[in-house]
């Protein structure tokens, strides 16, 4: 006779719930797909994440399938529904799932990736059922057979869903797998087995259901539809609520404790043992113990079973996220990141290329290693600061050190760098539980960035009252780790709380533009009303908007246009529109007015604060309508009205006056005839040339920071930052040439008290004058100026180290006479020598190189056909390489040198010499840390012609400075190329202890 079934036992066939979905028999190949369609969405695609991008309005990735060969590669995006689980189905690169077809719908891929293979595209926006095999990065959800997410609309939310076979209440939730409660103890146990005679005994955790959630009953009758706002609350406290239950119905083994030991401290997300056996400590978010450790006294006969502290690390404050040290070894890091952490090792400030550097190791409970507690490793940081090194922080060992706005650098292992200009820190002294900075000496608290003319910024953060009670945690944590170091005693670490603490986050709030920064509270996120005064369309499809509500940002992007007036150049907002906001940009007009939310203030690669908005929370606003009603839109016309009425005679273009710089006034536009010392072309920055029209003024560059370009003009250089298509004409000005300058603006910095000209726009304003056909009063004047200055005091010995003879012969060098004399041969006589091949020591002065930009230096190479590629082609085309897997990066340079006599030769420096050991084979153009650890070691041979270069290519015939350099011992390797002698520079003898 068969046994009756228990009243509540489910059928039988409800056993298997969503395991049929992935079986076997389902899987499905992309090909397939592609030819035949989506008619039937049943199945699944075996595959893994090969590139990701970070989630947004959608989540877009690049899959490629697993398995048997061959290999597809497609896109797939998930938008709609999917958003509110990002968290959840996020993709990173190397996860291995299987996705179902289930919802997918099909696209056509016109605009289909390199990286795929096929042009397939898959779009979810109804949902997704992802089944994760394999996931990377610290505390995600993994196991065995994968987790199971599944998303649904929440409309549908009592309808029985076509996802999956009707569920029980609790199922009828999001599907998720409970991550296992990562325990460290030298015994391992479960529900099941029984502990030895010498363990603590176990105690299950009481689940008598009186503090279990109640299950949320399922109606038949579907509710009404509930707004979005209100949705989006609900499916929030459906999530919350189905974790709990699953808490609670999960049972963990504990230790009890030995009256000798102190008591353990779980997880706040673990429920708390109910049981007079255990004397449980007070847990809170505002207030824990990040750490405790156990008695030295401990004997080696008990055991102890902890939870380790590694996910007690992280803390989430209004004014960002700090990060854990572990997670940053995560394969998709973030762009930008905040840490917290102990100090076991700093470095000295050191500089050997004008930037000063210092290294510091970082410590935290995620990358301790309790069982190994000698090991003094740590996470690195490498901070940098162009002028000052009181901008660097210098720590004491132990000590707590908060450092912002950080990046991620794989080179040399995974570590933290933090950029000048960005990078923001303070210490906790642990010694007297307050914050500091240093000494700051001669140098400034602030400056503004860009020689003083960007945006206002401080290396000194100042924290919050969280940031400290986190470092208080911290610090008694580490004190307890250095106890057991003395002791050597092996320890485990208890946590107080698996979760980053969190703290009410300050609201957004509406700002004007001189108020919002990229370091206001929250995070740059402002609400603001402006008018519109001009926008286009880019390139990459990111829309450029320009706005103002008539208050001056003294950060922001000077603006020089023909649809810009010249008193509100001070006033313009760049705004940076993407995504789902560019449809609604694009229909916004100059001279309407608009409230836009929760835009945010960011910081530009120049230097300059721009805002960048992102989401449609764009309303127009009415002047009749709105302008009584809404209080910011009322002030904002009368800070307008205000305006006009000092601008009301605003100056046409013609009728700007010829001036001489040391007459200029500041924020008046004028025009004025100038010869140029210097010129920098950044592509990615802001370009800018250095003049003079030898008329001089206090505000002006002292030319004694200038190197030998500058000397004897103490006073009479104006910087001239040049933006939009004026920094394009940086590649074509010539150094010694003058240039008749229209529309230039002066501008005194807040911090450095000088002028800097500032020249935009996308009309031409910079014109070459000919001195020999010119007749023109202000050339002739300007040269009048030169011959009075070269007859100055200042102009001996100055006027000849500023423009020399254009044949490229360097001057002596008066630290020659110093030198002792080294043997070696002559460059007359390595040409006279017949000996082939042959390796010959020389000493010679580099001094010219190619390629002219040292960011070309790298070459790439095809090692299957063997073949050097063009420089803008980043794969062999020839042998189909999509994978990049022939390419190999090498560099390859052409010194000139000279030596004592003046003679001078061509050398190649390949790929192989010694100067190039040790570093980077890579795209030094697009990786700041490989360019400037190549110009760092070639400083040595190159001395100022690294800051020659770093400007436009002097056309023929056109005199510029050429700097001297050392003379160093060099080491020629000679062979024969086509029945000629060629030369190779293999060493140099004082590189060897670099």
């Amino acid at each position: 006779m068969k046994r009756l079934a228990s009243p509540g036992a489910s059928p039988a066939k409800k056993i298997k719930l969503y395991h049929d979905l992935f079986e076997d028999s389902q899987q499905r190949s992309p090909k397939d797909i592609l030819d035949s369609g989506l008619e039937d969405d049943s199945g699944y695609i075996s595959c893994k994440c090969f590139m990701t991008w970070r989630p947004t309005t959608k989540h877009r990735a690049i899959l490629e399938t697993i398995g048997s060969a061959p290999r597809f590669r497609f896109d797939v995006e998930f938008s709609g529904a999917c958003v509110e689980f990002f968290p959840e189905i996020e993709l990173k690169a190397q996860d291995e799932l299987l996705l179902a077809l289930k919802s997918a719908q099909l696209e056509g891929n016109n605009k289909q990736s390199r990286l795929c293979t096929i042009p397939l595209k898959l779009v979810y926006e109804e949902g997704v059922i992802i089944k994760f095999l394999k996931r990377q990065g610290p505390c995600r959800l993994t196991s065995a057979i994968g987790a199971l997410m599944l998303v649904q609309e929440d409309a549908r939310r009592h309808e029985d869903t076509w996802f999956l076979p009707p569920q029980d209440p609790l199922n009828s939730m999001v599907l998720k797998e409970m991550p296992s409660v990562n325990v460290t103890s030298p015994l391992h146990c479960d529900a099941s087995e029984t502990l030895p005679p010498s363990s603590s005994t176990t105690i299950p955790l009481d689940n008598d259901g009186a503090n279990n959630p109640p299950d949320i009953p399922v109606h038949e009758a579907q509710e009404p539809k509930l707004p979005k706002k209100h949705r989006k609350k609900f499916m929030k406290q459906r999530r919350a609520l189905m974790c709990a239950s699953a808490h609670a119905k999960h049972t963990t083994i504990v230790p009890a404790p030995d009256s000798r030991s102190k008591p353990v401290i779980t997880p706040s997300s673990i429920p708390q043992v109910a049981t007079s056996a255990i004397q449980p400590q007070s847990i809170s978010h505002q207030d824990v113990s990040l750490a405790t450790a156990t008695s030295a006294a401990c004997s080696t006969e008990q055991t102890t079973h902890v939870v380790s502290a590694r996910t007690a690390a992280g803390l989430l404050t209004a004014t960002g996220r700090y990060h854990r040290l572990a997670d940053l070894n995560d394969p998709s890091p973030p762009s930008l990141f905040n840490i917290i952490g102990v100090v076991v090792q700093v470095s000295h400030c050191r500089t050997r290329t004008e930037e000063w550097c210092c290294n510091v190791q970082l410590v935290d409970p995620s990358n301790t290693e309790v069982e190994n507690l000698t090991d003094a490793g740590g996470f690195r940081v490498n901070c940098f600061s162009r002028k000052y090194a009181e901008w660097l922080p210098y720590p004491d060992l132990g000590e707590i050190l908060i450092m912002r706005d950080l990046k991620i650098s794989n080179y040399n292992g995974t570590m933290g760098i933090g950029y000048h200009g960005r990078l923001q820190w303070a210490i906790f002294s642990t010694s007297t539980g307050k914050i500091r900075y240093g000494v700051l000496g001669n140098a400034p608290e602030s400056e503004g960035l860009q020689e003083g003319f960007g945006y206002t910024f401080s290396p000194f953060f100042k924290p919050e009252e969280a940031e400290i009670r986190y470092c208080l945690r911290m610090a008694d944590w580490w004190s307890e780790v250095e106890k057991c170091r003395k002791n050597n005693v092996q320890v485990y670490q208890v946590c107080g709380t698996s979760d980053a603490i969190s703290h009410s986050r300050p609201r957004r709030q509406h700002r004007l533009i001189s108020e919002a920064g990229p370091h206001v509270p929250p995070q740059g996120y402002f609400d603001c009303t402006v008018e519109v005064l001009h926008g286009y369309l880019n390139e990459n499809g990111v829309y450029s908007l320009y706005v103002t509500d008539y208050t001056a940002n003294a950060g922001v992007y000077p603006i020089e246009a023909s649809w810009c007036p010249p008193g509100l150049s001070d006033y313009v907002l760049q705004i940076q529109v993407w995504d789902g906001a560019v449809d609604m940009a694009r229909g916004m007009f100059a001279g309407e007015y608009y409230s836009i939310e929760n835009a945010r203030m960011m910081m530009s690669r120049a230097g300059y604060v721009e805002g960048k908005v992102v989401e449609k929370k764009i309303q127009k606003l009415d002047v009749k309508e709105d302008g009584n009603v809404d209080s910011h839109f009322k002030a904002l016309l009368e800070r307008k009205k205000a305006w006009k009425e000092v601008h009301s005679s605003e100056d046409r273009p013609d009728s700007f006056e010829y001036k001489m710089i040391g007459e200029a006034a500041e924020n008046i536009h004028f025009h004025c005839v100038v010869e140029v010392l210097r010129v920098i072309y950044d592509g990615n920055g802001t370009s800018c040339i250095y003049v003079t029209d030898y008329s001089s003024r206090n505000e002006l560059v002292l030319g004694k920071a200038q190197s030998t370009w500058g000397a004897g003009l103490d006073g009479f250089i104006l910087r001239i930052a040049l933006f939009n298509n004026q920094a394009e004409m940086a590649k074509t000005i010539q150094i010694g040439a003058f240039y008749d300058i229209k529309k230039l603006r002066l501008k005194q910095s807040p911090t450095t008290r000088q002028f800097q000209g500032q020249l935009g726009g996308i009309e031409r304003l910079i014109f070459l004058l000919n001195p020999k056909n010119s007749p023109d009063e202000k050339l002739t004047a300007l040269k009048q100026r030169k011959e009075k200055w070269k007859k100055s005091s200042k102009a001996v010995d100055a006027d000849a180290s500023i423009i020399i003879n254009p044949s490229v012969k360097s001057e002596p060098n008066q630290n020659d006479a110093k030198q002792p004399v080294r043997r070696g041969k002559t460059i007359a006589e390595l040409r006279t020598d017949e000996k082939c091949p042959n390796k010959t020591r020389i000493f010679a002065r580099v001094v010219d190189f190619r390629p002219w930009k040292l960011s070309d230096a790298v070459i790439i190479h095809c090692t299957n056909c063997r073949k050097d590629l063009p420089p803008l082609q980043k794969a062999c085309f020839n042998c189909d390489d999509t994978d990049h897997e022939y390419v190999q990066f090498m560099f390859q340079m052409y010194f000139l040198l000279e030596d004592t006599s003046g003679d001078q030769i061509y050398v190649s420096v390949h790929d192989g010499s010694s100067i190039f050991d040790g570093l980077i084979r890579g795209d030094v153009s697009e990786n700041p840390t490989a360019y400037w650890t190549l110009s760092k070691r070639l400083a040595i041979l190159l001395g100022k012609l690294l800051e020659l270069h770093s400007g436009p290519i002097p056309k023929d015939g056109i005199e510029f400075p050429l700097p001297n350099t050392a003379m160093l011992p060099l080491i020629i390797d000679t062979w024969d190329a086509d029945g000629k002698h060629a030369y190779c520079l293999a060493g140099c003898d004082e590189m060897k202890n670099e």
